[in-house]
């Protein structure tokens, strides 16, 4: 019992470091648009977009920061929901195949190669049909293959996905 209570407290720890390491990321993750945000505004305000070309260019460079903002309050906000049980899931059938290589047609549409490079095997015999949440799914995708970029220290990232 006592190994029990020992490895409880252990876990909630682990889990306690991982929820603050995270939000600490986001914070520091949110600086970069938000600072982005306010330069651009910024030189607007003060004229140094002087023409309206430039200062069509700033707001744009400023509205795109908002968005990038507005994924990561979005990744908070999930991540609340899923800490509080109140993540919603959709669960569907997909054809597991058909998903991933959709999915990965997705990405290689708007990645640029140099920066990743995707293979996929499939098992020709055999892909299951699934329940899953496509949209949290995706988002898994998502956050691997940014992850992938953001720490890997080659360019490209060669990214292999084998469904068997």
């Amino acid at each position: 019992m006592q190994h029990t209570i020992l490895a409880d407290q252990e876990q909630r720890t682990k889990n306690e470091k991982a929820r603050t390491d995270m939000a600490a990321g986001i914070s520091h993750d949110l600086r970069t648009p938000l600072t982005s945000v306010q330069g651009y505004i910024k030189g607007v305000l003060d004229g140094v977009a002087d023409t309206p070309d430039r200062k069509n260019m700033y707001l744009k460079t400023a509205y795109e920061s908002t968005e990038e903002m507005n994924v990561l309050f979005q990744k908070l906000f999930d991540f609340s929901r899923m800490e509080s049980g109140q993540m919603p899931f959709h669960m569907v059938s997909v054809d597991l195949g058909e998903f991933t290589v959709s999915c990965v047609a997705q990405k290689e549409a708007v990645m640029d190669p140099e920066n990743a490079e995707f293979t996929m095997e499939q098992d020709p015999a055999w892909i299951p049909e699934v329940m899953l949440d496509v949209d949290q799914v995706r988002r898994i995708f998502d956050n691997l293959l940014e992850n992938s970029l953001k720490y890997a220290m080659v360019r490209p990232v060669r990214i292999q996905i084998r469904l068997s």
